[in-house]
């Protein structure tokens, strides 16, 4: 059984949810969202750098597009 109005409070006040928002997502969605960040889960300088590597924004000019 779900505490409706602890779940409300902590996605209105600490997820900043509006309550429409609130409403639309489905009990494993607020489950996810409600869960700590797991230590690995954060992006650090390097894989940053990889990823940026990996996918950049823009394509690197060629010799021959010059």
């Amino acid at each position: 059984m779900f505490d409706w109005s602890e779940l409300l409070r902590f996605g209105l006040s600490h997820l900043r949810l509006s309550p429409s928002e609130f409403w639309q997502l489905t009990p494993k969605e607020l489950s996810l969202m409600a869960r700590p960040r797991s230590p690995q889960a954060q992006l650090g300088q390097r894989e940053l750098q990889t990823l940026l590597e990996q996918y950049p924004d823009a394509q690197k000019a060629s010799d021959n597009d010059i």
